[in-house]
């Protein structure tokens, strides 16, 4: 179990039985370094991780602009490996009941709209394009449309799908480092970074919300209490674990 020093001012343990759950409660953007050439992002509030360049397609040569049909995108998406992950693919549109500005039922909706991000405001983002994006979605009730979201203006709608708009490629989940579970008595906390290129199901035992000179710390910690178990690492909605030798 862990020690608790002087320097924490509160733990709250709450046992917890899942498979999944949200390690930092705040909208977040984090860059988690360069794999293959291409840095990503994780975002924290729709627990996808984006590539970084918005027209990798284009930077990495593999299109001269960037620009492919909607079943060209979703075959490009799919057919990437990049820090040896292959399930890549287009954002999703959740459903059809928003179309026009200011839609978030989307993950690029999202992106835009909740989170900030657009061509005149990209962030960490590089190469976002004043233009149409591909979702993964057809149209149910027009098959030869594609749904898309523009990241200049926020439109949200669906065309054709023989036109020629930007594919952006995401994937579920972290690619974050291996979990770490190791405490100090110094340590104020230990910071868990999820992410994992396996997906087995884990029981989670305990978490640790803690907070230091009345500052909180918006960051979920674990603490494996089981003996001869120890955290390995976590997808979007699931862990892993391993025995302990």
């Amino acid at each position: 179990m862990m020690k608790r020093t002087g320097r924490w001012v509160a733990a709250l343990v709450t046992p917890v039985l899942c498979l999944g759950f949200v390690a930092d409660s705040r909208a977040e953007l984090i860059d988690r370094g360069t794999y293959d050439g291409v840095r990503l992002i994780y975002d924290s509030v729709q627990r996808l991780t984006w590539l970084g360049d918005a027209n990798w397609a284009k930077t990495s040569g593999f299109d001269s602009d960037g620009a492919m049909t909607w079943a060209e995108a979703r075959a490009w998406a799919g057919g990437l490996t990049i820090g040896g992950l292959s399930d890549w693919r287009l954002p999703i549109t959740t459903d059809e009941t928003c179309r026009g500005a200011g839609c978030t039922n989307s993950e690029m909706g999202h992106l835009f709209g909740v989170e900030g991000v657009s061509f005149a405001n990209p962030g960490l983002f590089s190469n976002l394009q004043e233009r149409q994006y591909w979702s993964s979605r057809s149209d149910s009730s027009e098959p030869d449309l594609g749904w898309y979201v523009h990241f200049g203006n926020g439109d949200q709608g669906a065309t054709a799908k023989s036109d020629s708009h930007i594919a952006w490629a995401v994937r579920d989940g972290d690619v974050g480092a291996e979990v770490s579970n190791e405490t100090t008595p110094d340590d104020v906390l230990v910071r868990v970074n999820f992410g994992s290129h396996e997906a087995t199901p884990e029981t989670v035992l305990d978490s640790v919300l803690l907070s230091k000179d009345d500052i909180d710390v918006n960051t979920l910690t674990l603490t494996l209490r089981t003996t001869g178990v120890k955290a390995v690492g976590r997808t979007d909605r699931t862990s892993s674990v391993e025995a302990l030798p």
